[in-house]
């Protein structure tokens, strides 16, 4: 992730490592807590709205990044 700073990096990680726990756990499960059952995705082909999505999603976003955080001022001191 080049242009992030170390903490964006760290909470991205952390949030991952919660995730795939959460998501291991819940696998385990016989039912969920608040349901009958789970509701897991069963399709596994790739259609072309999903690849336009995820393509049109990666667009904006760089341009996002490029607009807004190239343009705000850090408030600590780097180094």
């Amino acid at each position: 992730m080049s242009g992030t700073n170390k903490s964006t990096t760290g909470h991205l990680a952390s949030g991952a490592r919660f995730a795939a726990i959460g998501f291991a756990l819940t696998r385990r499960l016989e039912r969920p807590w608040l349901a009958d059952r789970f509701a897991f995705p069963t399709r596994k082909d790739l259609d072309s709205k999903l690849i336009g999505g995820a393509a049109l999603y990666h667009v904006i976003d760089r341009r996002l990044h490029k607009v807004v955080v190239h343009h705000i001022p850090c408030s600590r001191k780097q180094g």
